[in-house]
């Protein structure tokens, strides 16, 4: 056990350390651009000197032709290119307006003229440059495209998940089951420069306090993706931000939506009212300070800032709410004829409340109460915390119907969110650095309805700061090493009523049952609403990546190898509540007529309850931390062929909670409390009555996934693509419910209910302890 832990916790980080002063982001946000310089004849030339500038910033990249005529250029940030290639005896070529997007492996081949270096040959709009050596197929979205299509406002701010619609073989559904060409949506990976942004690791694809689309550079969806990227259940997406360049630009910008530019659905009668404004402004360029520094051709800088507050209405709703003769303990008008007599020869009316302090045997082997003359229940019998409970009920006008009887006048509901994003990249020599940092804060407040005490009503507020530091390093024309670490922290706070202060000592109750207002179901009435014995939750998610890799570039070969580390640490406060259930049989007559007597209001105002449930504050603390490696070779066989070939392996321990409470049946192990049959309920940790380990589940090391992969070049403009692989999906399944389903014996739920249908299990005016 010992050389387990000290396996996972050490040797990945000897790895790394051992790695890093070598080799320094998997390269999805970075390009590649190769190709061979041949003359007229068709024979390479050596030694050409091939310069690539990034138009933009005027970054200068510079190369040498091999034996072979080729050339490389590696780890190229995405963005218009200029390429020139210079010989002696040979007219210089220039050719302008090269697109390269992120993750691409372009190749461009080109023949020199005799002449004059001093004379030049210019290419200047060609088509774009048709990918023929990468086997993954993928759908990208650059920046002139992502800036012209439109993206509705529903909510918060413009959502760029909203872009994967325009994906072929891309299936929408709810929630988070989505998939791309039949992946499994949960097990979608999402990237953000270069870096895995997934907010909790049992939902793989959930971006969570996202960024503004005004940042967004280009987005790609690659499906079965090569060995530098996973894990993964089959389809990876990617988003790479804006950065600056040497020329200053900048836009205002507001989408607007309105009522009365939205059209009416077939059913409803009218529009519901929905406002929404999202407004900012972002700016980017050199950093220039006058007479102090200028940062063109060096330093860059890109920022946005916007909100976005939307209002909407509900229409009306209708609940059966107590009138006031219940309230005062007058059910009177319940009374209905006579169905027959009880046990002492008294006539049983429906509707008739009887008093369940008055239960005793009848002699015939039943039970029999005593009604309350009149059907009026004195008020020196109400229960206390009933009698403060039904205070808060609203006062319904005299002769007002018994169900259905109070109509709301609808309410409004408010989604707000603002965000803010920075960016600065900066050059030095052979190493570009990129640091980038945002932030956004959103609430959400449904509508509130009825009196504050029993208002409909969810509170909900997000935060959300994100970090990402790049660093490409071009050691040669042959050797470029990537590095990067991202930090995503979000943390999420819901609530209900009994969250903003209305809680169990509002209503007299012991404080013992917590600070939130207990869930109340009085059969046919309204009830207060919050469910699973839970009333407020935070969420505090905490996100650490190391992305790794190198790329090598020789001959007919362009081989990459490096690895991933993610660390996930989350804190899941939750506050609940008591449940109490109010039925009619507890004030009715036990027997034959006991379902056409007594009310479920009547045993409210008494305070017997028919069933209850609590369950104490919960502190759940998952953990959980992945590491993988890989090594892929791009082997151009042909002119027209490329194989790759690449092997990846993952190692995703089995999560654990940071003070190890959490347990799971199992039917091996002998259960001392049932005579030693099989069954018990066992506890991770390492101690007394624990396994002897953290996690519940032993780890798995063989997810090795081998990649095979082509691109054929069939004529100029077909390109034949094919890859197989074996994936592994990341280790969210178990992490989906794993927080609370799997700590039984920590936080126990307390639970009684009545076992004869029609007595009391307490009052609950003292709640059993």
């Amino acid at each position: 056990m010992k050389r387990q832990r000290l396996f996972l916790s050490v040797v990945p980080w000897a790895v790394f350390l051992a790695w890093f002063p070598t080799v320094c982001l998997s390269q999805i946000n970075r390009s590649s651009l190769t190709g061979v310089i041949t003359d007229a004849t068709g024979a390479v030339i050596l030694g050409a000197k091939v310069v690539l500038v990034e138009e933009g910033t005027q970054s200068r990249f510079e190369s040498t032709t091999d034996k072979s005529g080729g050339y490389n250029f590696l780890g190229l940030p995405l963005g218009k290119y200029t390429l020139t290639v210079t010989q002696s005896s040979f007219k210089t070529f220039v050719r302008s307006g090269i697109e390269l997007n992120a993750g691409d492996n372009k190749r461009i081949d080109l023949s020199l003229e005799l002449g004059e270096v001093t004379q030049r040959i210019e290419v200047i709009g060609t088509a774009p440059v048709l990918e023929t050596s990468e086997p993954v197929y993928t759908d990208t979205i650059a920046t002139n495209t992502l800036e012209k299509l439109p993206i509705l406002l529903n909510g918060l701010k413009r959502d760029a998940s909203n872009y994967l619609a325009t994906v072929p073989g891309y299936q929408g559904g709810a929630g988070f089951s989505n998939n791309i060409n039949g992946s499994i949506g949960t097990f979608t990976e999402l990237y953000v420069d270069g870096v895995p942004a997934d907010g909790n690791p049992a939902v793989h694809g959930l971006f969570r306090n996202g960024f503004s689309n005004e940042t967004l550079a280009e987005f790609k969806v690659a499906d079965s993706p090569s060995a530098d990227q996973g894990p993964t259940g089959g389809a990876l997406i990617s988003f790479v931000t804006k950065s600056g360049t040497n020329e200053f630009h900048g836009n205002l910008y507001e989408y607007h939506r309105d009522t009365a530019l939205t059209a009416r659905d077939f059913f409803s009668p009218t529009v519901a009212t929905n406002l929404q404004n999202e407004y900012g402004f972002s700016v980017g360029g050199p950093v220039w300070v006058p007479r102090l520094y200028d940062g063109r051709n060096k330093t860059w800088f890109y920022f946005n800032w916007g909100q976005s507050k939307r209002r909407y209405g509900v229409g009306a709703a209708t609940y059966s709410m107590p009138i006031e003769e219940f309230k005062n303990g007058d059910f009177s008008r319940l009374l209905g004829p006579a169905i027959g007599t009880d046990a002492l020869g008294r006539t049983v009316r429906e509707g008739q409340i009887y008093d369940p302090s008055t239960t005793r045997t009848d002699g015939q082997g039943g039970f029999i109460r005593d009604p309350f003359a009149g059907n009026i229940i004195p008020q020196d019998r109400f229960s206390q915390v009933s009698s403060k409970f039904q205070s808060y009920y609203p006062t319904l006008p005299a002769g007002s119907p018994l169900v259905n009887n109070y109509l709301t006048s609808g309410g409004s509901g408010a989604l707000d969110e603002a965000y803010y994003d920075i960016k600065v990249d900066q050059q030095v020599g052979n190493n570009r650095f990129a640091g980038k940092f945002w932030r956004s804060f959103n609430s959400t407040t449904s509508p509130f309805n009825l009196p504050a005490i029993f208002a409909i009503r969810t509170l909900s507020f997000s935060r959300g700061s994100h970090g990402r530091f790049n660093w490409t390093k071009t050691i040669s024309a042959r050797w470029v090493n990537d590095s990067a670490f991202g930090i995503d922290r979000d943390f999420l706070r819901t609530g209900s009523p009994g969250d903003a202060g209305m809680g169990a000592s509002l209503i007299g109750q012991p404080n013992a049952l917590g600070r939130c207002l207990p869930t109340v179901h009085i059969a046919g009435f309204f009830s207060t609403t919050q469910t699973e014995l839970k009333c407020g939750q935070d969420e505090a998610d905490t996100n650490w990546r190391f992305t790794n890799n190198t790329s090598y570039s020789t001959g007919k070969h362009l081989i990459k190898f490096g690895g991933i580390y993610n660390k996930w640490a989350a804190n899941f406060p939750i506050e609940n509540n008591a449940q109490f259930t109010f039925l009619a049989p507890e004030s009715g007559l036990p027997g034959q007529f006991l379902t056409k007597t007594g009310y479920s209001y009547a045993s409210f105002l008494l305070g017997g309850t028919d069933n209850a449930a609590a369950k104490g504050a919960e502190d759940q603390t998952p953990r959980m931390h992945m590491f993988g490696f890989y090594v892929q070779d791009s082997w151009r066989v042909k002119p027209n062929l490329t194989l790759q070939l690449g092997l990846r392996y993952d190692v995703q321990p089995f999560p654990v909670h940071w003070h190890d409470t959490i347990s799971q049946f199992d039917p091996t192990v002998p259960n001392p409390g049932a005579g030693g049959r099989l069954g018990a309920l066992t506890f991770a940790g390492i101690g007394p009555g624990r396994i002897g380990r953290r996690q519940l589940a032993p780890n798995h090391y063989r997810d090795f996934g081998p990649r095979l992969g082509f691109a054929y070049q069939a004529g100029t403009k077909t390109v034949i693509r094919g890859n197989w692989g074996l994936y592994y999906g990341p280790n969210n399944q178990t992490m989906a419910g794993y927080a609370a389903v799997i700590q039984q014996g920590y936080f126990p739920t307390f639970s009684r209910a009545s076992l004869d249908g029609y007595s009391p299990v307490f009052n609950w005016d003292v709640y059993p302890t």
